[in-house]
């Protein structure tokens, strides 16, 4: 499956993105935060966000929590550069999602929805992933639980944005525009839309979006080391649900976003 999707100025007179976050597993860059509240629902909320991979064919964790070893949540790219969606509880499956198309493109930015609501019956209501606008239905596995709670942003557990500790999974790329929202299952077009030559863009979702108790909004803007708004990741949606960061410098704050693609080459496992 093709997926259209805008390189450097592609969006020249739309919105821009200023930044994104450059994460490099050989140095175990990671964001984390430990939520100290209850969210709104860990049954239903959407996950966007923009990536540019930069290691294919292994493991590369994009989300992730765990509360012990029989309960956790992860999303990643596995080893066949397919995106997959996997919550764990009492040492079960009762949610995985792992979509058929190989995401291969190391010069591409890719844009990411998984819009959950675990309270509807089937998996194709309760489990929705986009591609760059385009749902995606075709999976090389999946399983379906209904009522099931993810491990992401739980009161008291560490939720990671490029790690995975149940799996000790880093991500390698750069992320960019990564949106959290508690409670909402929500369409890709509250984060982007098709302009014109059939690209698929990114619009300026932020005034529009309510977020939620635990929602969080990263524009990857600031360069500091502390959670706060300072910080690389520091939340701009207006709930303060900053995030630190470990292992990173001010370098891994970067001009390479989705409406300002640079120039990569990246080795095959490298």
């Amino acid at each position: 499956m093709a997926f259209l999707v805008g390189g450097a100025n592609s969006a020249s007179g739309g919105y821009k993105i200023d930044n994104s976050c450059r994460f490099n597993d050989g140095d175990s860059a990671q964001l984390s935060k430990a939520f100290g509240a209850n969210a709104a629902s860990r049954k239903k909320f959407t996950i966007s966000f923009w990536t540019k991979r930069g290691e294919l064919g292994s493991d590369n964790a994009v989300f992730g929590a765990k509360t012990d070893s029989n309960a956790w949540s992860r999303l990643h790219f596995d080893s066949s550069d397919r995106i997959r969606l996997q919550n764990v509880a009492s040492g079960s499956t009762n949610v995985e999602f792992e979509a058929s198309p190989k995401l291969r493109d190391p010069s591409a930015w890719y844009h990411i929805v998984f819009a959950l609501d675990t309270s509807q019956g089937a998996i194709g209501d309760g489990v929705k992933l986009y591609i760059n606008g385009t749902r995606i239905t075709d999976t090389s596995s999946s399983s379906y639980t209904q009522d099931a709670e993810f491990e992401f942003v739980k009161n008291g557990i560490t939720t990671y944005i490029g790690h995975d500790s149940e799996n000790s999974s880093y991500f390698d790329g750069h992320i960019s525009e990564f949106f959290y929202v508690d409670n909402q299952q929500l369409a890709p077009t509250a984060f982007g839309e098709t302009d014109d030559n059939g690209v698929w863009i990114p619009i300026d979702a932020k005034g529009d979006l309510t977020f939620g108790t635990n929602g969080f909004y990263l524009e990857f803007k600031g360069t500091g080391t502390s959670a706060d708004a300072s910080g690389k990741g520091a939340d701009t949606s207006g709930e303060d649900n900053h995030f630190d960061d470990n292992n990173m410098t001010a370098e891994d704050i970067t001009t390479d976003t989705p409406t300002n693609n640079f120039a990569t080459m990246k080795i095959h496992g490298a």
